[in-house]
């Protein structure tokens, strides 16, 4: 991951052809799935597993990448249940909405809102 946003941190870099601007939405992908949706203990590392994944974009748009990411959120606090487990993996921050929208009292302090369509993570 530190190689990743070393070679590819900034977009500018990257914008003089279409090539290059391709490469980068590949990584910034692959670096948003290892580093936010599935990662691992280390948070250093990207399993090679999901490049196959980000090859085409318009297949990628196809997949279901919310249930995905529920279903290894599901495994990974499974495997909580070990006492020598001490960490969690996965997009823990959708375990904490959840847990904002089931339980108010556990929520931070809310603001008046104008739009109350959106849901309480987006406010």
């Amino acid at each position: 991951m530190s190689w990743l946003l070393q070679h590819f941190a900034s977009i500018e870099d990257h914008m003089g052809n279409e090539e290059q601007l391709d490469r980068f939405m590949r990584v910034y992908m692959l670096r948003l799935i290892g580093g936010v949706l599935f990662c691992d203990h280390s948070s250093s590392r990207v399993p090679l597993r999901y490049l196959p994944l980000i090859a085409d974009f318009d297949t990628c748009a196809q997949y279901s990448w919310g249930g995905a990411v529920l279903a290894y959120l599901y495994r990974e606090l499974c495997g909580c249940i070990d006492y020598d487990k001490k960490e969690i993996c996965g997009f823990s921050s959708l375990l904490q909405l959840w847990a904002w929208e089931r339980f108010p009292k556990l929520s931070p302090r809310r603001f008046p809102y104008e739009d109350h369509t959106l849901p309480l993570g987006a406010r």
